[in-house]
């Protein structure tokens, strides 16, 4: 398959999500920390409220503030998003918040491993903000944000 031919983003998850009153709680775990604090800029400019952290300040963050999603870089050092996203499923407050695999990765290079990982969607890092945007309020259900 061509990478024309994959789509932007992708629910792989059949699971249905807890609603969520505005504003929509979105943690990035990046390790480009510039790339993190620019998708949190984008994020709150759409209405959300972020955090960023690393693959390894993540789960202090969980600890402290609850978050209603999570954006999850793939390629990290350390410990990579596979490993973080089956390190969050173990925690009983993050089993059914959604995570989204966002990385440069091809959807089949992350499916195989991502399912298994508690990985819930795909969204290919490039894509225009509205479609990570929109992905990230399909998987936190609730009021809009504008209503």
């Amino acid at each position: 398959m061509s990478a024309a031919l994959i789509p932007p983003s992708r629910v792989w998850s059949t699971r249905t999500f807890d609603s969520v009153d505005p504003p929509i709680r979105a943690l990035v775990i990046d390790d480009d920390e510039d790339f993190a604090q620019a998708m949190a800029t984008v994020l709150e400019l759409e209405g959300f409220e972020v955090r960023t952290a690393d693959c390894v300040e993540c789960f202090e963050i969980t600890r402290r503030w609850m978050p209603s999603v999570v954006l999850l870089d793939m390629e990290m050092p350390i410990m990579n998003g596979f490993r973080v996203a089956q390190e969050l499923r173990k925690l009983a407050h993050c089993m059914r918040v959604p995570v989204i695999a966002h990385t440069s990765l091809s959807e089949d290079d992350v499916l195989v491993q991502g399912i298994p990982a508690g990985i819930d969607a795909y969204c290919r890092k490039g894509n225009s903000p509205q479609v990570l945007v929109s992905l990230l309020r399909q998987l936190a259900p609730g009021r809009a944000l504008n209503d």
